[in-house]
């Protein structure tokens, strides 16, 4: 099944149904969502690579 671009850009947005119809403003939501997810949990590894390296270097 073929879909077009616009399509796909709308499924970007899509969170247990069809939030936003504009492909842009659910592109632009997915995004937002990414970065808010992504932060944290970036941030949170990159703490925990921190104490490994700190423990090693500690012994």
């Amino acid at each position: 099944m073929a879909t077009s671009a616009a399509h796909e850009a709308v499924l970007i947005g899509y969170v247990g149904g069809q939030l936003f119809a504009d492909p842009v403003v659910g592109t632009l939501l997915s995004f937002g969502v990414a970065t808010l997810v992504g932060v944290p949990l970036g941030m949170a590894v990159k703490a925990a690579q921190r104490r490994v390296v700190d423990a090693a270097s500690a012994a």
